[in-house]
């Protein structure tokens, strides 16, 4: 194993701990979209990525959010009681809120001794949350200082959860459904399982328990638990509607479904429809107040439906809200996001203290890309193909012009050429001298999935997707010629850089490529990392890159051959795209929104070496060779190290890990050794007899040799203060030793 030295700042904000390295947050500027929903009085409590967003609906006509709060992940899951708001909060565990103040909500309290935290409901005194594969019971008396007085193990992931009275029922994967007698809620007991596969989410109202399933056939399922310890199965009623989510009060149902529809059956006898009505941008969550229904969609965002005739129910009020954060680009003091369904969301950056949404394009099929030059937005538009829109009016946007593609997935732009990467037909050429009439003057079929392009110099990288690396020479538009093909993992994204392309890749790893010779590309260096890689971007030597679960990762690229880990901020949401201004990275965070970090300039450690006058028995735990010329001054030519095999010296040109050297000072000297990458194990083959050995990056007992019997204890080093050798306890990465064995024998340390 090998790792960089360098020292990373750790950067926090109140209340939650982030996983970050060298990076400050310096704004959310949108919220992602909405996985959680509830509802109290006059409030609507939306969970829009890591923001929980309180939305006055005393007048339903006008919606509004008036407050909000931060929190450090993504709110799965919202339950209001008694005025606070607890919340399951994703990897972050399970947090809780004060909502007294409305427009001013404060986290009170928090316990993090949970893992993916998903559903939670509370009955006021306790808190029940379903987590990986546990179901946490937490003691919310104290509300900032919550306590887990019991957990529940399941065979399976545990998702979804619901309550009445003392009787708990939650999903575990997708193998079941328990019913949890919670009257001790400290010592909870199994009534009985439900053995039905794929529930995701569960409504329960009298002696009624539903279940919406993701199965190809049945959608939904109905049970009559009056007896929990034996519910039984009624058959379905829903026929082919398929809910997305489900939510029951009062004698009645509330589904909804993709189909942008929102479903009200009567459940108080028997499961009857009692209306319908289509919702704007599709219906994924849903919450019913007295009259009033609350859904959320993702075009059109936030509903409030008028339910008091069930038969006919209206819609009288709507609000945007986010949806899935593709890409960003910047240009000036405008940040644009490729929002999915939501459109073209653009946002004011002239104040990251007061940063505001100034306009949304939603005339998108399905927004995956957005590339801007002097406020003109080239939009890659999924299967509609791409639009040119003039948003230098951001209240009044054009459209110029719009051309139909099989699957757009981004624009590349070079003076009045326009290229085009379609998943379907590889790279398409456009004229766009006139933005209102593009004229299609060229195409290349790249066989892969063309993801994106990057114009150099009458070159066209193109990350195809599976098909890896193509570059195209485009000097004549009209005729693309293939240079060449590199194959690799699926490349996502590219970025480049004098002569080298870094591409993101989705099987986990970081590529350099060298590209110096077009018509023979090849790679330098490979970087793997946790989780998928989606999008990268350079500014000032320092290499930004979005991977899926870990945010964001900075490296330094000075060196292309060998790249540094400089800084890394674990984002909320799915890390999708970066864009790297200066010191500044705005991250499409998917399902989290969009914020901005600012990374700050690592402090490499230096590796410090006093040498004494005379002479010094020195280590080396480096994994590169260090030429013996670029030792200090003071140092004295040759340095020497021991040969076994004949028993005598060697002069060294190159100080090497493994390897004990003698080096002969003038005077008193402090050598700094500044990025290097430092070996922290290493195997080292003895011969019998004397040998001079050094460690790896680490401080190692003697006694750990004492394991191989080939090795005569003691071990012994040298002082250069007395100029005698020492038997030690401890071996020091600094430092060289003499080992003896009594036959050849390898050894690893440590």
């Amino acid at each position: 194993m090998m790792r960089k030295l360098a020292i990373l700042f750790i950067a926090t904000l109140a209340f939650g701990q982030y996983d970050s390295e060298n990076f400050d947050f310096v704004a959310s500027l949108v919220d992602g979209s909405v996985e959680s929903i509830c509802a109290t009085g006059d409030y609507v409590f939306l969970g829009e990525g890591s923001s929980l967003n309180v939305v006055d609906v005393s007048d339903p006509t006008n919606p509004h959010v008036i407050g909000s709060e931060y929190l450090p992940g993504l709110i799965e899951a919202i339950c209001i009681r008694d005025e606070r708001a607890y919340i399951a909060n994703g990897d972050l565990g399970f947090y809780i809120v004060n909502v007294e103040n409305p427009e001013r909500p404060l986290i009170m309290g928090y316990t993090d001794s949970m893992s993916n935290a998903v559903d939670v409901v509370s009955d006021g005194d306790y808190a029940y949350v379903v987590s990986d594969y546990r179901l946490h019971i937490v003691d919310v008396r104290d509300p900032y200082s919550p306590r887990i007085v019991h957990s529940m193990n399941t065979p399976e992931r545990a998702n979804a959860v619901t309550i009445s009275g003392n009787t708990l029922y939650f999903t575990y994967g997708f193998d079941g459904i328990r019913i949890v007698d919670i009257s001790t809620p400290e010592s909870p007991v199994v009534l009985s399982n439900i053995d039905v596969i794929n529930i995701d989410d569960l409504a329960v109202w009298d002696d009624k328990l539903f279940a919406r399933s993701t199965a190809s056939t049945v959608k939904m399922r109905y049970y009559n638990v009056s007896d929990p310890e034996a519910p039984v199965q009624i058959e379905d009623s829903l026929g082919g509607f398929h809910p997305t989510k489900i939510f029951a009060r009062d004698g009645r149902l509330y589904a909804t479904s993709s189909e942008h529809l929102v479903r009200i059956y009567d459940i108080a006898d028997t499961l009857e429809l009692l209306g319908e009505m289509v919702s704007y941008g599709g219906s994924y969550e849903v919450f019913a107040n007295g009259d009033f229904v609350y859904s959320v969609g993702s075009t059109y965002g936030f509903n409030v439906i008028d339910a008091s005739d069930p038969s006919s129910p209206e819609i009288l009020g709507s609000f945007p809200t986010g949806d899935h954060f593709w890409t960003v680009q910047v240009e000036g003091n405008r940040c644009y996001f490729a929002s999915g369904l939501a459109g073209v969301t653009i946002v004011d950056i002239s104040d990251f203290d007061s940063t505001e949404i100034i306009g949304v394009y939603r005339d998108t099929e399905y927004c995956l890309s957005v590339t801007v030059r002097d406020s003109i937005v080239f939009i890659a538009d999924a299967t509609a193909g791409f639009k040119i829109v003039d948003m230098t009016d951001i209240e009044s946007p054009v459209l110029l012009s719009e051309i139909d593609g099989s699957y757009t997935r981004h624009i590349e732009l070079h003076d009045t050429l326009l290229f085009l990467s379609d998943n379907s037909e590889g790279i398409r050429i456009f004229n766009i001298s006139d933005l209102e009439a593009p004229v299609e003057i060229g195409s290349f079929d790249t066989e892969g999935r063309s993801y994106l392009s990057v114009y150099e110099e009458g070159l066209l990288y193109v990350a195809d997707g599976g098909n890896g690396l193509v570059i195209l020479d485009v000097t004549d538009p009209t005729a693309p010629e293939l240079l060449s093909t590199m194959d690799f993992t699926t490349i996502i994204d590219i970025a480049l850089d004098g002569q080298y392309i870094y591409a993101a890749c989705d099987r986990f790893d970081l590529n350099v490529i060298n590209v110096g010779d077009p018509t023979d590309p090849f790679e330098v260096e490979r970087y793997y990392t946790s989780s998928a890689c989606y999008g990268v971007s350079i500014s000032e030597n320092i290499l930004y890159l979005a991977v899926m679960h870990s945010g964001v990762q900075a490296f330094d690229i000075t060196d292309p051959l060998d790249l540094l880990e400089v800084g890394h901020f674990n984002t909320q949401g799915y890390g999708r795209d970066v864009y790297a201004m200066d010191s500044l990275c705005f991250v499409a965070d998917g399902d989290g929104g969009g914020i901005v970090l600012k990374y700050d300039s690592y402090t490499a450690t230096p590796y410090i070496i006093n040498l004494h006058e005379g002479w010094n028995m020195l280590g080396y735990p480096f994994l590169s060779p260090f030429a013996t010329t670029l030792l200090p001054v003071s140092v004295i030519d040759p340095v020497f190290t021991y040969n076994p095999s004949t028993g005598g010296y060697d002069e060294a040109t190159h100080l090497r890990s493994g390897k004990g050297h003698w080096i002969l000072a003038s005077e008193d000297t402090t050598w700094e050794v500044h990025d290097m990458e430092s070996i922290d194990n290493i195997s080292i083959v003895l011969r019998a007899g004397w040998n001079m050995i050094s460690g790896p990056y680490a401080e190692i007992p003697a006694s750990t040799l004492a394991g191989y019997s080939e090795i005569v204890m003691p071990i012994f080093g040298f002082n250069p203060e007395t100029g005698g050798y020492e038997e030690i306890e401890l071996m020091n990465m600094k430092k060289g030793y003499w080992v003896l064995a009594a036959d050849d024998v390898e050894i690893t340390l440590p």
